[in-house]
């Protein structure tokens, strides 16, 4: 693959982890406040790591040569560890929500 793919092939990538990140900060909107202030701390951090890698991918477009090869290996991490963390902080906050509305229900 050649760096004009990945990158296209990236890009594609971050922009659904960026409606992924924009999911969360609705569901965070309509949380009950404790988990509000948790989720939006955690949207928050989320959407610093994602504009890590987006400078990281301009970086790579910047690159000369095969120097390319190694920053492709550092930004394809990233990316594997901000998709864990948006899945972690889907299954979190979605847990944490049905678990809310489920000692919502006892109550009544």
């Amino acid at each position: 693959m050649d760096r004009n793919t990945f990158i296209a092939g990236f890009k594609r990538k971050l922009d659904q982890w960026n409606a992924d990140i924009d999911h969360l900060e609705e569901r965070a909107r309509g949380a009950g406040a404790r988990l509000r202030g948790e989720s939006q701390q955690a949207v928050s951090e989320l959407r610093g790591r994602r504009e890590e890698i987006d400078e990281d991918l301009k970086e790579l477009g910047r690159s000369l040569g095969d120097a390319w090869h190694d920053l492709r290996e550092g930004l394809e991490e990233a990316g594997a560890d901000l998709k864990a963390a948006i899945a972690d902080a889907r299954h979190r906050f979605g847990q944490e929500d049905r678990e809310a509305e489920d000692r919502g229900a006892e109550e009544d």
